[in-house]
């Protein structure tokens, strides 16, 4: 879909892409451009509807609030926190919506981050697989879709680089929105703490290790989905009997342990070395991480316990607090 200029801007053609893409992911309701321009206006309204003059940073968020989803707002990114945020959620299917602005142009931008390449970017050092991105894909109502937006690794700010049939353009991502359903407390700034934390006792079972993190919210259900079916945890019946069998929250963090080099020569074919999942409706770091493991060293209540020595999988409970009642699919 392109902006006419008339209904649709930018900013309303990317909120259309946006509702598109989860329209069943979140059992959304279809609304057409025109539509969404009169919900985006409902609230902080600046001009007359139309001709459309497009949308602001809050407009946009307040639309996203009223067809009840609940969105994020990121800024003062620099290129690699910009580029974790952007992975952590595209891979859950939900996409980032980017504000840019150009040199010289005082009208800023909106396109609509879809994916992201395959192939890595090997020749570079990072502690998370999203740092290996080579380029995203994003959907650009002047560019067309399946633009590549490339990251300016070198730059303290967020500079971006826009590549498409005929050219490229330069810029800076100036602010990232991401709707996300209810119940999801946990962001990926929170996640990103609750890993920070972790580490004093991951390094105990990591040391001497060389390791990346893959961070992504994802849900309970396609997380045994993956476990089911993936044969590097058919190694280690009990784990996979026993995340088969957990009642866990619908919407969880999940930050796997990738050794690098196995990623790097075989991409995410059994690299995983362990993970850990966060309870996604929670609220404080040390309540809502629910499991973590390394290799045959699990823990959910005591750090030490090495799951594969018990008979029979333990209830899981948090692993410094008390059991509490949770969102429960």
């Amino acid at each position: 879909m392109s902006q006419d200029g008339v209904v649709s801007t930018c900013s309303t053609t990317s909120l259309f892409s946006i509702i598109s893409c989860l329209e069943a992911k979140f059992n959304l309701n279809k609304l057409t451009s025109h539509k969404i321009t009169l919900i985006a206006n409902k609230i902080d309204k600046r001009s007359r509807n139309f001709p459309s003059a497009g949308l602001s940073y809050q407009q946009m968020m307040n639309f996203f609030t009223e067809i009840q989803l609940h969105p994020l707002y990121y800024s003062n990114m620099d290129s690699k926190t910009a580029k974790g945020v952007i992975y952590s959620y595209i891979e859950n299917g939900i996409p980032a919506l980017a504000n840019l602005k150009f040199p010289q142009k005082t009208a800023r931008h909106a396109v609509v981050i879809v994916g992201h390449s395959v192939s890595s970017t090997k020749t570079q050092r990072g502690l998370y697989v999203s740092d290996y991105i080579g380029h995203f894909i994003v959907h650009d109502d002047q560019r067309g879709p399946y633009t590549i937006l490339q990251f300016d690794e070198s730059s303290n700010d967020c500079r971006i680089r826009l590549i498409f049939d005929g050219g490229s353009d330069e810029g800076i991502i100036e602010s990232v929105i991401v709707p996300l359903p209810e119940f999801v407390n946990f962001d990926h700034t929170k996640v990103m703490e609750a890993l920070s934390f972790m580490n004093t006792y991951l390094k105990i079972y990591l040391s001497g290790r060389d390791i990346i993190f893959r961070v992504f919210l994802t849900t309970s259900n396609d997380f045994k989905s993956y476990v089911a079916d993936d044969l590097g945890f058919a190694q280690y019946p009990l784990f996979q009997n026993a995340y088969l069998s957990y009642r866990m929250p619908r919407h969880i963090w999940l930050i796997e342990i990738c050794d690098r080099r196995k990623y790097l020569e075989k991409g995410y074919k059994d690299c995983v070395i362990g993970e850990l999942i966060i309870d996604a409706t929670g609220f404080h770091t040390k309540e809502a991480i629910l499991i973590a493991r390394v290799e045959e060293n699990f823990a959910n209540g005591n750090l030490n316990q090495r799951f594969v020595e018990i008979k029979k999988p333990p209830k899981i409970r948090s692993l410094f607090l008390p059991p509490r009642e949770i969102q429960i699919i």
